[in-house]
């Protein structure tokens, strides 16, 4: 089946994280501490142009990335 790309494809736009401020600065900081890593990724950082579901993503996903399977498998 062929993929259908839509037309025009939308731009994606990473909110780097100097430019994160208020609840997004605090997330980036939470994922950061959860993941045990120094920055943020660039995937991540473009689901954070959509705040309504970066936040939902982050409720959800916290719990997965601090439990112990979790850290250990990474």
């Amino acid at each position: 089946m062929d993929r259908l790309y839509p037309e025009p494809l939308p731009q994606i736009r990473p909110v780097p994280e100097y430019r994160a401020t208020g609840n997004l600065k605090q997330q980036y900081e939470q994922i950061k501490e959860a993941m045990q890593v120094p920055w943020m990724g660039v995937v991540t950082m473009a689901y954070a142009q959509y705040p309504t579901f970066f936040e939902a993503l982050w409720v959800g996903a916290r719990p997965l990335v601090r439990s112990q399977p979790f850290v250990e498998a990474s």
